[in-house]
């Protein structure tokens, strides 16, 4: 979550001051070339630097969650009346609400009176 609030933070910035130098540029009188060029290199590197970073940790953000779905857990099924219990293996990111899907292919759906649990296989 603070990566993202940083992220946005920077980009807000930079669009601020790239904003601002071109207001400057506009009412300020023309300098010599010789004089730009060096400022105009410092913010095109800053803004590249954003950029990558900001490719930079959406990749690591995507494959961090990939990497989270794919780890294979343990679902016990726990029947609350009776006290059964079932156990299944399944893929962290195949579990949505009452619902998931087994590593064998199997769809389970839970009843109303069963519960789940889930176990790390670490």
């Amino acid at each position: 979550m603070f990566i993202k609030i940083a992220l946005t933070l920077a980009v807000i910035i930079s669009a601020f001051l790239y904003i601002q130098k071109q207001r400057s540029s506009t009412v300020a009188p023309k300098r010599p070339q010789s004089q730009q060029q060096p400022q105009n290199r410092v913010i095109t590197q800053i803004a590249i630097i954003i950029v990558a970073s900001m490719a930079l940790s959406s990749v690591a953000l995507i494959y961090y969650e990939y990497s989270k779905n794919q780890r294979i857990v343990n679902v016990h099924i726990i029947n609350t009346h009776t006290g059964k219990k079932s156990s299944y293996k399944a893929r962290r990111g195949e579990i949505s609400g009452r619902s998931f899907i087994s590593i064998n292919g199997k769809t389970v759906f839970l009843a109303e009176t069963e519960r789940m649990e889930l176990e790390s296989l670490n």
